[in-house]
Parts: structure tokens; C-alpha cells; sequence
């Protein structure tokens, strides 16, 4: 076997870079006040992941920004937070009960119209039907995952791009758009180190699974790459 590279999207490179970077984010996407950011950057010195318990400052200025962003949905943030729904998975693979997280409740309103529409409300039966070995069996399933969002406060593209910086490798090709369809898709920055090549790329507009929500941006973002055809 001849492996000619990989993709990893919105994966968790560093748990100290990329959840630190939850918060620089949600100042950047206006989810918290430039006063309640500088007050934690200035008291936590820029360690907001994990502080110092002694720090009590730091905790303090922590205490409103995760009042601002606890109900934030972090997989996309537009889109509502819901109850987590999904199948428990026991020892002997996923049973088909519901594990609920009951910290929030996504039924607001009293008319089941008027409740709020749940993207996780479809992923019981799809996460039941992936894992059967007999269809990922059928299907000739190859194991990989291709995501990459641009709001996505699980893993932040800011941590990604921190943590792209500390290997010191050399910018071939510096950020700019790429498009699809005469339109802005998202972004891409390309690295290189020797004979070494790295390409950052962002989905506009996609949550922390890109492909959920931008499927013909990822597609043919997975076509040019396979395909050696600059984004």
C-alpha cells in the first residue's frame, strides 16, 4: 500500500490549544463582549481551559462569558441547542434505548408543530444503521471521517490553525477563498516542510461535522483534493 496522505476534519490536535480556543472564538463570532473577554484574557492571561482554581479572578471573569455561551449549540453555532438524543452503547454494541441528556429540553412549546426542529433527532436510526457491521460490511465501509466547519465551537478552526503554527512549517500558498459554483465555499491556506505539504480549509457556514450540513462543498473539496487539483 502506497499512502499518499490523509485528512483529518475539525479533529482534537491538542486538548490544552484546541478547547483554550472556545473562548478567543466566541468573541470573535460576538457570542461574548470585547469588557467580559479582555477582563478574562487580562485575569486568566490567556488560559481559559482548565485555570488555575486558586486564580479566583480568572474564575470570576469565566463565570458570565459561560452564562453568555452554555446554551450556545457548539456542534453548529446558528442552530438550536436540543436535548442530546442518541443510542447507548453497551458492551455488546449499540442498544437500541435512548441515553437523553436532560440539560436542556428541546420541548419548549406545547403544539409538537411548534417545537423546535432538532438536527440530533435524526441520528438515532443513522447511528444504529452505520454501526451495524453487516451494512458497513455491505457498503465496503473504508474507515475515515472528512469534516471541517467554520462554526463549530467544539473544535474551533482557531485551535487548529494554533496548533498548524507550532510545527513551524513554511506557508506555500497563503489564506484565501476557494469556491464552488461561482461562490465562496470557505478558505484554505497551504503549508510545506521539504517535500511535506499541508492544506488547511475551512467550510463556511458548516458545523462541527462539515459534511452534515455542506455536502456538495465537501464532495468536491474531497474530489480536488484526491484528484491533486488546487482548491
Amino acid at each position: 500500500m502506497s499512502l499518499q496522505g490523509y485528512i483529518i476534519g475539525n479533529g482534537l490536535s491538542d486538548q490544552n490549544i484546541d478547547y483554550n480556543e472556545r473562548i478567543p472564538y466566541a468573541h470573535r463570532m460576538a457570542l461574548i463582549s470585547d469588557e467580559y473577554f479582555e477582563s478574562a484574557k487580562i485575569s486568566c492571561k490567556g488560559k481559559y481551559y482548565n485555570p488555575d482554581p486558586k486564580n479566583l479572578q480568572c474564575l470570576s471573569a469565566l463565570r458570565p462569558i459561560q452564562e453568555c455561551i452554555n446554551n450556545i449549540n457548539r456542534e453548529h453555532i446558528l442552530e438550536p441547542k436540543c436535548k442530546s438524543v442518541a443510542p447507548k452503547l453497551d458492551d455488546l454494541g449499540w442498544d437500541h434505548t435512548l441515553l437523553e441528556d436532560d440539560s436542556v429540553d428541546h420541548h419548549l412549546l406545547p403544539s409538537e408543530k411548534d417545537r423546535l426542529w432538532c438536527r440530533n433527532k435524526n441520528y438515532p436510526p443513522s447511528i444504529v444503521w452505520a454501526n451495524d457491521p453487516t451494512v458497513q460490511e455491505a457498503l465496503h465501509i473504508r474507515k475515515g471521517t472528512i469534516t471541517n466547519g467554520d462554526h463549530d465551537m467544539v473544535i474551533p478552526y482557531m485551535g487548529t490553525l494554533k496548533w498548524i503554527r507550532s510545527l513551524n512549517l513554511t506557508i506555500d500558498d497563503d489564506w484565501r477563498p476557494w469556491n464552488v459554483n461561482g461562490q465562496i465555499a470557505g478558505y484554505t491556506m497551504k503549508y510545506k516542510k521539504n517535500d511535506f505539504y499541508l492544506t488547511f480549509v475551512t467550510v463556511k457556514g458548516a458545523g462541527h461535522t462539515a459534511p452534515e450540513y455542506n455536502p456538495e462543498q465537501c464532495l468536491v473539496m474531497l474530489d480536488r483534493w484526491l484528484s491533486l487539483y488546487p482548491l
